[in-house]
């Protein structure tokens, strides 16, 4: 089966699991090509290189400004056949819109093929809204939607929501939660199904005997963007508590970067916790592993926006099949997607002295039952979240509603 895969940014390596899923598909014998409005390159996981995953994506254009970097592409292709391309112009010409948009809809036609696919794989809204004529040049292909959430901080609303729902013929989620979310912004109820981001094993190797509280110190870390909706400020507040009711037995890195790293940073600066907080900075995925598994407790206090939440917040299912245990905001679609046993350890949104208290319940913890948590986080993610058992539902359930 051919599949045309449509993202924002691609490679990503805030988005590992395209890597995996993408692999997935041309270990199953799919042929993939992939489209992208942009591509974040500073760390790429091994996997990217060894399917050629770099090799089979190509970008095309988001804005007037970024139009004269495909100017030459776009020419060539055009007068390499141009009465396809006319016709498809006059296709996807749409009067409600105006002429800025119209120019970009058709210069990202231009930068697409020819030859129709069996599936076009749309993640999100926002990158459904650029290619919003998918159905109009590719009539006879079936055309699906990924749901990861609502847009983060600082993004505008997806304007015709309830109408590019509509186009797909299944929107694909990650939660029960996020499947209400999608719903609500005009989903069809029939139509959008329950299938979680899976991951390769192969990527985080079993840590049998894993010791924990190594030098007397409980290691906490926080892995992804820095950014006011991930409530990292608050984490630091609980940090800060514990070092002034005297509990120092522990350290605690953050791992990745955003816009509010410095603010982050000025933090630990002035209320002198540099002992204590460690900043990372980006790693690639191997180091993110090997992260997770020198730590006891990963710190998950994302916030609720009235545009976001986090659905299944995929750092939490890759810290458990580390065995490392969760302390998680009561935040979208987290408790579902955290080990039964994990959830006591869950917390109100905007709560540091929950975060704190949670911390020292975890510290307070016999050794054999850290392991025996640590043992069910595992068991509980290998079950629901492995590519090799679950990926083939995302095209069943495709086929499912055809």
């Amino acid at each position: 089966m051919l599949i045309y895969i449509f993202a924002e940014h691609y490679p990503n390596p805030y988005k590992p699991q395209f890597d995996t899923e993408f692999a997935y598909f041309i270990r199953q014998g799919h042929e993939i090509r992939i489209f992208v409005s942009g591509q974040y390159c500073s760390t790429l996981h091994p996997r990217v290189r060894e399917y050629g995953l770099d090799k089979l994506t190509s970008c095309f254009p988001t804005t007037l400004k970024t139009l004269p970097g495909f100017l030459g592409a776009m020419v060539r292709r055009f007068f390499g056949s141009p009465l396809q391309y006319l016709k498809r112009s006059v296709a996807i010409f749409d009067s409600r819109h105006s002429l800025k948009i119209n120019l970009l809809k058709m210069a990202r036609m231009l930068m697409l093929p020819l030859a129709p696919p069996d599936l076009c794989y749309i993640h999100n809204l926002a990158t459904a809204s650029m290619v919003d004529f998918l159905p109009h040049i590719y009539p006879a292909s079936r055309v699906f939607m990924y749901f990861h959430g609502g847009e983060v901080g600082g993004v505008n609303r997806v304007a015709r929501e309830k109408e590019l729902f509509s186009r797909m013929r299944v929107v694909l989620t990650n939660t029960d939660f996020s499947r209400k979310q999608a719903i609500r912004r005009g989903a069809p109820d029939e139509r959008t199904v329950v299938a979680p981001v899976c991951f390769d094993m192969a990527d985080y190797p079993d840590v049998a005997h894993k010791k924990y509280r190594e030098s007397g110190l409980l290691h906490l870390i926080s892995i992804g963007r820095l950014s006011e909706e991930k409530g990292l400020l608050h984490s630091l507040e609980a940090i800060r508590s514990l070092v002034d009711e005297g509990v120092r037995n522990f350290v605690y890195t953050i791992v990745g970067r955003g816009m509010q790293e410095q603010e982050l940073k000025k933090y630990v600066q002035t209320h002198s916790l540099g002992d204590f907080v460690k900043f990372a900075g980006e790693l690639d995925k191997s180091q993110v592993v090997d992260c997770l598994r020198r730590s006891d407790v990963l710190v998950l206090p994302s916030l609720v926006t009235e545009t976001w939440a986090e659905t299944q917040a995929a750092v939490v299912q890759e810290a458990m099949l580390m065995r490392v245990l969760v302390i998680a905001t009561e935040a979208g679609g987290v408790p579902e997607s955290t080990a039964p046993a994990l959830r006591q350890f869950s917390v109100p949104v905007g709560d540091s002295w929950a975060i704190a208290e949670k911390i020292k319940q975890i510290m307070a913890l016999p050794e054999v039952e850290v392991c025996l948590l640590g043992e069910e986080a595992r068991r509980f993610a290998v079950d629901r979240y492995d590519i090799n058992l679950n990926g083939h539902k995302y095209l069943e359930y495709v086929a499912d509603c055809l």
